[in-house]
């Protein structure tokens, strides 16, 4: 059973690993930016191959017997683990969008169509892994920094795409399209914002307190994409 639990950690990590890969290649993609072969290939190679090493760490625990490990805390101490490994990659992430790319091409966006796609693929990206970093913490001032950052930085992304795609549909009109990402982009604005209030003001029991306003904010989206599905037939 405990060799299952590694086998089931070890491909909770994988699947985290490749979708920051992705998400990674996407911002080199609208960077324009050309990574050597040789260090796409190790860096590849070496996440890979951390990978069972960082599952077993995490749920083996050596000073005990296979009889005596514990068994309640696998997967609330994976996702801990995991989330405090991705947070400061997307911080990173965001503070390269932000204060790298964006002051240089500001106008991108209004115009391009692809950078309004990796916008809101990373502003959904940050949103699960916020969601999931506050969920598998304790009380602790460091996480929420860390956390309140992320969600700022966030929140700041967010405004913008929100802005180009507003900008586009006076432009354009309001297709179905741009119907659906622009009531997206202020579903995903609303919960940044709750989020940020409740790590901002929840000092002292912020974990419980965002864990609440994540619980109250998550109906959100689903009645939009409920809604979705009633509205695009009839505006098509």
């Amino acid at each position: 059973m405990k060799s299952l639990e590694i086998v089931m950690t070890a491909g909770v990590y994988l699947g985290a690993f490749m979708a920051f890969a992705g998400l990674t290649a996407g911002i080199f993609a609208v960077l324009d930016v050309t990574l050597p072969e040789a260090l796409i290939l190790s860096s590849i190679a070496w996440g890979i191959g951390a990978v069972p090493i960082v599952a077993l760490a995490s749920a083996y625990q050596p000073d005990r017997l296979p009889t005596l490990q514990d068994w309640d805390q696998g997967l609330a101490k994976t996702l801990r683990l995991l989330t405090r490994l991705l947070t400061p990659l997307a911080l990173l992430v965001l503070a390269i969008y932000l204060f790298g790319y964006i002051p240089m091409h500001f106008g991108g966006a209004f115009e391009e169509r692809e950078l309004r796609m990796v916008y809101n693929a990373t502003i959904v990206a940050m949103l699960l892994c916020g969601a999931a970093s506050g969920r598998a913490e304790r009380d602790n001032a460091i996480p929420r920094y860390a956390m309140l950052a992320l969600t700022m930085l966030t929140l700041a992304l967010n405004l913008y795409a929100l802005a180009a795609i507003g900008y586009r549909t006076l432009e354009l009109g309001l297709t179905p399209n741009q119907h659906a990402v622009l009531g997206w982009n202020v579903v995903t604005l609303l919960m940044l914002a709750g989020i940020c209030h409740a790590l901002w003001t929840g000092r002292d029991d912020w974990v419980n307190r965002f864990a609440q306003r994540v619980g109250a904010l998550v109906p959100a989206p689903v009645e939009w994409s409920l809604w979705l599905l009633v509205s695009l037939p009839i505006l098509e």
